[in-house]
């Protein structure tokens, strides 16, 4: 019997978890990606140097090919090709329109909240730069700015002032493959990720974390801690959102990955964006570490038409640091990751570049230089054991250190 293909639409460094496993499931695997050095092409059996979102030129080439899946986690770049393509070659995973719309688009999404009557902040959205700055004319500061169709925290902006305001505007018209600009009111309180594994429109398995963001004006996941210390009721809030947001979206199984907030003043759940895939910045991994779940397997069976079971086999209080840099140059030196295993502050390390390599500044999520998990029996734990990283881990780029975060909670 033949190995089942599995088409991947994309192979950034947040998609090769899954490159992994489909490669240790024996899967043939077809890989995309606009970038011809991605960093999972290795990993595949072909390779295109194609645009995820060319919907039109991968269905060209693949044209005659029997195709058992379409895929594409960590990324919404790919939604709409993966619509087309799943309709082509009439592949198992069912992709509805409103998911892609609801995925891609922030400000669909945010409507789609208003009219499902859940909680929603206000936000414009606009191509006229001038329209926009007219329309937050009276709005208080400070607000977000972004792309309204691009992802990786790409353009993202906290703007304080009026001074700042055109610049973030012009910054994320530019970043948006619409050209196409959302202003958003800013949600004071806890950011969490919330992960699920819906089936038969149910929620079978949610995780929440809580997400360390980067010093504004960014707005860039940097570290996670999973669970997150949200109170009972408010995660019976998140499922139950998730449940109608998914139901509105005709989504009907498979990942699931939102952006919450979960409000200071009275604890209310605001969801700030969603994907209908499964998350990137090492998620999975995080995921694994805490519960012991096969996210990816089921993840990736759902869209060959298997079924795969979502149960934990334990619970952890776990971390999942992004090591970053704050400078663009050559990465000179690694050192501590040794000590921080002999010592068992840390359980698990990916790091992504080495010595000698060019390295990014960390201004978008895609800019990372690698992960580290911590476990710990309590959140305490893990917040002395992220410490202990601050303090031993030394990475060095062009004579600068990389940061890890310039502060945790």
């Amino acid at each position: 019997m033949n190995s089942p293909t599995i088409v991947m639409l994309g192979a950034s460094v947040d998609q090769l978890p899954s490159y992994r496993v489909a490669r240790d499931m024996n899967y043939y695997i077809i890989s995309f990606d606009g970038n011809p050095d991605a960093f999972a092409f290795p990993l595949a059996n072909e390779t295109y140097p194609v645009s995820v979102r060319d919907h039109q030129q991968i269905e060209k080439i693949l044209n005659g090919r029997q195709v058992d899946a379409i895929y594409s986690p960590a990324s919404d770049a790919a939604r709409l090709s993966e619509y087309h393509l799943a309709k082509a070659f009439k592949t198992p995973k069912r992709v509805s329109m409103d998911s892609v719309r609801g995925s891609v688009s922030k400000s669909f999404f945010l409507h789609k909240l208003q009219c499902m009557g859940l909680p929603h902040h206000a936000h414009i959205r606009g191509n006229d730069l001038a329209e926009l700055a007219n329309g937050v004319n009276g709005w208080s500061y400070p607000f977000v700015v972004k792309p309204n169709d691009s992802s990786g925290s790409k353009g993202v902006r906290v703007v304080r002032s009026a001074a700042e305001l055109g610049r973030a505007l012009e910054q994320a018209r530019s970043i948006s493959p619409t050209q196409s600009v959302v202003c958003e009111e800013l949600v004071v309180g806890m950011h969490c990720s919330v992960d699920v594994f819906l089936r038969d429109s149910r929620v079978e398995f949610m995780a929440v974390a809580q997400k360390m963001m980067t010093s504004e004006p960014f707005m860039i996941p940097l570290h996670y801690v999973m669970p997150a210390e949200v109170r009972e009721p408010v995660r019976d809030s998140i499922k139950e959102y998730v449940e109608r947001i998914c139901k509105g979206l005709d989504i009907v199984s498979g990942p699931i990955t939102c952006d919450v907030v979960v409000r200071d003043a009275d604890e209310a759940v605001y969801f700030i964006e969603m994907g209908a895939r499964a998350a990137g910045n090492g998620i999975s991994m995080l995921m694994n570490h805490a519960y012991g779940i096969d996210y990816i397997d089921a993840s990736l069976g759902v869209h060959l038409g298997k079924s795969v079971s979502v149960k934990p086999k334990f619970h952890k209080h776990v971390a999942l640091m992004t090591v970053a840099s704050g400078a663009a140059g050559v990465m000179q030196k690694v050192s501590g990751v040794d000590v921080l295993l002999e010592d068992g502050v840390i359980v698990d390390c990916k790091m992504f570049y080495s010595p000698g390599q060019f390295v990014k500044k960390f201004e978008e999520a895609s800019h990372k230089l690698g992960y580290l998990v911590l476990e710990g029996d309590s959140p305490e734990e893990i917040g002395r054991k992220m410490e202990s990283v601050g303090r031993v881990l030394d990475i060095r780029v062009e004579s600068k250190n990389a940061f890890l975060s310039d502060t945790f909670a």
